[in-house]
């Protein structure tokens, strides 16, 4: 998931992402981040005839 520092501060900052600080420090665990990107996705629709 390719993706800007600022990006990453603003789902931070929001809430939308999971994450832990420890003191100046953004601390992300790749299970949760895993996790939360899986509830993210969109699904792809199978068009019949098409690869």
């Amino acid at each position: 998931m390719p993706t800007s520092k600022a990006k990453i501060y603003k789902l931070t900052s929001s809430g939308e992402i999971p994450h832990r600080k420890y003191g100046n420090k953004l601390v992300f665990s790749r299970q949760e981040l895993l996790r939360w990107m899986e509830e993210q996705a969109v699904p792809i629709k199978k068009v019949e005839g098409r690869f």
